[in-house]
């Protein structure tokens, strides 16, 4: 007579689901070989603060290796308007 399998306990037969459910999501998305589109804003794989005084400046560092600075216009201490520029930094090539 053969011994009984050992039940699985519910997070185990949960996370199985899980990963089951992931695997037709990826199975079933189409894969494009095309590069993403570099047309609208940059996407920030890192961001850093650097401090200038009294105050901090917003760093981040783009995908392509480009560094960002976040420019904020102040009208009675309240941010009015905001946007990125691109700095002449760039990421050391390892």
């Amino acid at each position: 007579m053969k011994a009984k399998r050992a039940k699985k306990s519910p997070t185990v037969r949960a996370l199985e689901r899980t990963l089951r459910a992931m695997e037709r999501f990826i199975g079933a998305t189409v894969i494009d070989a095309k590069p993403p589109a570099t047309n609208g804003p940059p996407r920030f794989i890192q961001c850093w603060t650097q401090q200038r005084g009294a105050f901090g400046v917003l760093h981040a560092l783009d995908a392509e290796g480009q560094v960002w600075q976040l420019h904020t216009t102040l009208v009675d201490s309240k941010p009015t308007e905001q946007w990125w520029s691109p700095i002449s930094m760039e990421r050391r090539k390892a």
